[in-house]
Formats: structure tokens, sequence, C-alpha cells
């Protein structure tokens, strides 16, 4: 699963190599050299402890949570073969600070993203990010998906991906996305 992982998330950034020679745009490359030194540094823990993704987190707002992952998905619009819009927006949040685990939250993201081009062929993936139940210890945070797609999805049963996640099989070849969407959740 990591060696899947770690090959999507480089196929898609000689997407932003391509696109950024093509377009002579240099942020592309800025954006593409971030996205290496993530995957390095996931090398690198996979190295000294055998996890294939940093468990480090950063203390952050969940307001400054929200620029931070709509920056990360924004090297999806860039690619060649995703045409699409793709936002992150938050609801109604306080100002407390959180431990977020970046690294797991941008492979998740990653994944969600890599799995709906190839499923919906979506126009807009509209992410939106809120707090739900409190405890004394932590608190619950929600993402909820919106995709908007040129396919008529009232012809197809796309309630696929809810059973496809709530099974209990991790492993199955074929779903390699949802596998390690699961496996990061």
């Amino acid at each position: 699963m990591a060696a899947f992982s770690l090959y999507s998330q480089t196929w898609k950034i000689q997407e932003l190599i391509s696109q950024a020679n093509i377009e002579n745009i240099l942020s592309i490359l800025d954006t593409g050299g971030s996205r290496l030194d993530l995957i390095q540094d996931d090398l690198f823990e996979y190295y000294q402890s055998g996890n294939f993704i940093s468990g480090i987190t950063s203390e952050l707002t969940a307001s400054e949570f929200t620029p931070v992952s709509e920056h990360f998905l924004g090297t999806h619009e860039y690619s060649l073969k995703s045409q699409i819009k793709i936002s992150f927006t938050s609801e109604q949040l306080e100002q407390a600070t959180f431990h977020f685990p970046l690294n797991f939250t941008k492979v998740l993201l990653h994944h969600i993203v890599e799995y709906c081009i190839l499923e919906y062929r979506p126009k807009v993936l509209k992410f939106e990010f809120s707090l739900g139940h409190k405890t004394p210890t932590m608190r619950q945070c929600k993402l909820r998906l919106y995709i908007y797609s040129a396919l008529d999805f009232s012809v197809n049963d796309y309630s696929n991906f809810n059973r496809e996640i709530k099974s209990r099989l991790n492993l199955d070849p074929t779903q390699t996305h949802v596998g390690l969407i699961k496996t990061v959740l």
C-alpha cells in the first residue's frame, strides 16, 4: 500500500512538472518541489521507524488548517488530466488550536481526489470541513465532499464508495485508492 501511495503521489508531481513545462509557470514547479519534500519526509520516516506516514502533528486552529489543505489540493487543479475546480471551506470554526496530523491528512486528501477523478470525472470537488462532537480530551472533525460531475449520478449506483469504505476488507488489489483511504482513516 505504501509503495502505491508513493507511486500515485510522484505520478501527480510528474504531471505538474509536465504542465509547468508546457505553460512555463514557475509556481507549479515550487508546488511540485513542496510535494517532493513531503514524499521525501515520508520515505525517511519509513526508513527510520517503519511507519509509512509521519505521525507528527501540527498545532493549528481549524481556520488555519483550511488554507493549508486548500494549497495542497490546488496541485490537482494544475495537472494535465484533471481539469477540475477544487475548493476547501470551513463552517463556523472556533479559534481553539488542535493537533492536526498533516501528513495523514494530505495522503488522505490525495487519494480521495484521485479516486474521484477515476470514478466520477468531476468538474468540481468541494470539501467542507467542520467540527463535530467534543469530549473532555478530543474533538471530532468532519470532512464532507460534494462532487459535481458531468456524469448523470441518477443513472449509476454511486453508493458503491460507501459500501467499499464500510467493508472490512482493506487489501482489495483492485481498489488501491479506497484501500489507502481506509488505512489512513
